[in-house]
């Protein structure tokens, strides 16, 4: 949904001025809009999941958890078989780098919103139809 507004902001942007086509620009523009509103939401939820959720770390199989793993101890020869290794790290490393993300994210999105205001803002904001011009009504 970011992704797409950008490039929507993009779009309209670049687009020329053309008093023909009033209805469409102001639908546009609702649009728009409604599609900054959902990409504002989609990165406050992604940055909810990061900071407040759980990672996924894919544990599986003998009963393991992702707080529990289960090892299973092989009974042959350990020249036969590859020695595993594991590295583990804290869970707390994993939110010390969505923080950091989340930081670098606030500070990218504080410099789009006025390229984004700029975009939507060329050529105006908002059109009103013209009215035909003619002789005043008679009273």
């Amino acid at each position: 949904a970011v992704v797409i507004w950008f490039f929507a902001l993009a779009w309209r942007g670049s687009l020329s001025a053309a008093k023909s086509w009033v209805v469409r620009f102001n639908l546009l523009q609702i649009a728009l809009a409604m599609a900054s509103v959902v990409a504002l939401l989609c990165m406050l939820a992604v940055v909810h999941e990061g900071l407040l959720g759980r990672p996924e770390m894919f544990v599986a199989g003998y009963g393991s958890t992702t707080e529990n793993l289960q090892w299973f101890q092989d009974r042959t020869m350990d020249t036969y078989l590859p020695q595993p290794t594991i590295f583990s790290v804290s869970i707390w490393v994993y939110r010390a780098l969505m923080l950091a993300w989340a930081l670098w994210l606030a500070r990218c999105v504080l410099r789009w919103i006025p390229w984004a205001w700029q975009q939507l803002a060329a050529s105006g904001l908002w059109r009103r139809s013209e009215k035909p011009v003619g002789p005043p009504p008679l009273s």
